[in-house]
């Protein structure tokens, strides 16, 4: 939910950018990945569709893109109900 694809500009977090992902490693540990992302997300800013592209791409992944949502519950008072991720999910399990 609300992941970014490449470094965002925070410092703490610039080390675990560092290098790039190892995209085949990762689509092993899962066998389904989604991306949710919320196109007002502050963080994944200037282009939030430009990480669910990265991601979709390394992971094979599903993704589903609201227009708001912001950064899915990055406060302890930020409740954002998104019934399209459940369906998501829901719809993937019941054709496995």
């Amino acid at each position: 939910m609300a992941t970014s694809a490449h470094e965002v500009g925070y410092d703490e977090l610039a080390p675990f950018f560092e290098g790039g992902f190892d995209w085949e490693r990762i689509r092993r540990s899962a066998r389904h990945f989604r991306v949710l992302q919320a196109m007002d997300d502050p963080v994944n800013q200037p282009d939030p569709a430009e990480h669910v592209r990265l991601l979709v791409e390394g992971l094979g992944a599903t993704a589903l893109v609201t227009p708001t949502g912001a950064h899915f519950g990055a406060s302890p008072d930020d409740h954002v109900e998104v019934p399209e991720a459940v369906r998501l999910v829901v719809t993937e399990l019941l054709t496995v």
